[in-house]
């Protein structure tokens, strides 16, 4: 049954935010980091950093994290 839910959410994200999440992705809730555990019954499971439990959150509360650009050293 999580196999079919994690599909099945995967198929959702990408169709309504056009990206999919992964499982063990890092993740935004809010301003708080987060792990993508999988998808639950319309909503995603995520575990914030720093904690042990995980909790159900709505998709639209999830975003990417900012990348930081790299710049090339000084040489």
């Amino acid at each position: 049954m999580e196999v079919m839910d994690t599909v099945a959410g995967a198929r959702i994200l990408q169709s309504r935010f056009q990206f999919a999440f992964r499982p063990d992705q890092a993740v935004m809730h809010g301003d708080r980091r987060a792990t993508f555990i999988r998808m639950h019954t319309g909503g995603a499971v995520i575990r914030h950093w720093g904690d042990s439990r995980a909790v159900s959150v709505p998709l639209d509360s999830l975003s990417l994290p900012m990348t930081r650009r790299r710049y090339p050293g000084s040489r």
